[in-house]
């Protein structure tokens, strides 16, 4: 979290309130999964990952990471996560 010094900046309060958000979104996640007694929990990077997938099947890692913002070894990390829990399948193993 940024330091004290930035408490005044809207930028601070945009990165804090976006935390809690993320983070109020991970626990109904986890326990949306816990109550129907899934093996796994998905966090809402996967989940983000799942509705691209969702609005257009096949998409690239690349495509995919520039979509999320996040660099292609973390999407691949992403969606390796869901192909080991059954949620995704990659139908090339180019991304690795």
């Amino acid at each position: 979290m940024p330091g004290d010094e930035n408490r005044g900046r809207l930028s601070y309060w945009l990165f804090y309130a976006q935390r809690c958000v993320a983070y109020a979104f991970a626990e109904v996640m986890r326990a949306h999964c816990e109550e129907r007694g899934k093996p796994y929990v998905i966090t809402p990077p996967q989940w983000g990952a799942l509705s691209l997938l969702l609005a257009q099947d096949g998409q690239t890692i690349g495509t995919m990471s520039q979509k999320r913002g996040v660099d292609a070894p973390t999407a691949t990390g992403i969606i390796t996560r869901l192909e080991q829990n059954g949620l995704a399948r990659c139908q090339s193993l180019s991304h690795r």
